[in-house]
């Protein structure tokens, strides 16, 4: 009978032991669940702003009036693989909402504004 109680504490510990395994794996499962939703989220956010580039792009007078959407610094993040100093001429390689790779060239305020849309126009066609 002694055996009987050491085995039956030694399998009930055991128990303890992958049920606490088992909550903290739920615990991981779901703050990945969330991570996902959140890049979901962001991945979502990024596709209806190409979608809505694409649209003024393919409107009758996009030639002439398009301007680029406003991005925030802050949405740009260095790509979590390469160096930051990888540029190609003045293009240089960011990720837009952690989830993007997006091409990024600095754009002169002080450059007029005709050049700028001539610019853009080629870059459309190129793109």
């Amino acid at each position: 009978i002694e055996h009987t109680k050491k085995l039956v504490g030694a399998l009930n510990s055991s128990i303890e032991v992958a049920n606490s395994g088992i909550e903290e794996m739920n615990s991981k499962m779901e703050g990945l669940k969330n991570d996902w939703d959140e890049r979901w989220e962001i991945l979502w956010d990024t596709k209806e702003m190409v979608k809505e580039m694409s649209r003024q792009l393919k409107s009758a007078d996009s030639q002439a009036s398009y301007t680029p959407p406003q991005i925030s610094p802050s949405q740009l993040t260095y790509p979590p693989n390469g160096k930051t100093t990888d540029n190609r001429g003045q293009v240089f390689k960011r990720m837009l909402n952690v989830s993007l790779e997006v091409a990024c060239k600095p754009i002169s305020r002080e450059q007029p504004h005709k050049n700028l849309q001539s610019e853009l126009a080629i870059l459309k066609k190129v793109g």
